[in-house]
């Protein structure tokens, strides 16, 4: 269950949350057909999906352009503060705990 999903969001605002245990996990993966040539082998693999900036240069899932991207979101998302509108960079938000 993602923590922002429809689901989620359902059993906090029904306080049924309380009494669930929850679970950190090591890391999300994605499976990707890769695709080959005329005379290759085409074979699916499996890719870990970047979880930090590190990650995110490394990742083979995104481009140059979007590995950039990636790595600028993770370390917006380090530096945010909810209670100080200095880290919010000019970006309205609505919180919705």
């Amino acid at each position: 269950m993602f923590t922002k999903g429809s689901l989620v969001k359902i059993l906090i605002k029904t306080n049924v949350s309380q009494y669930l245990e929850w679970k950190c996990i090591d890391g999300t993966y994605v499976y990707q057909w890769d695709k080959g040539g005329m005379f290759s082998k085409a074979k699916g693999v499996i890719h870990k999906v970047p979880a930090n900036d590190k990650e995110a240069f490394n990742s083979e899932l995104m481009g140059f352009f979007e590995k950039n991207r990636c790595r600028k979101f993770f370390q917006y998302i380090q530096e945010f503060n909810k209670n100080d509108s200095s880290t919010h960079k000019s970006i309205n938000y609505l919180f919705y705990y």
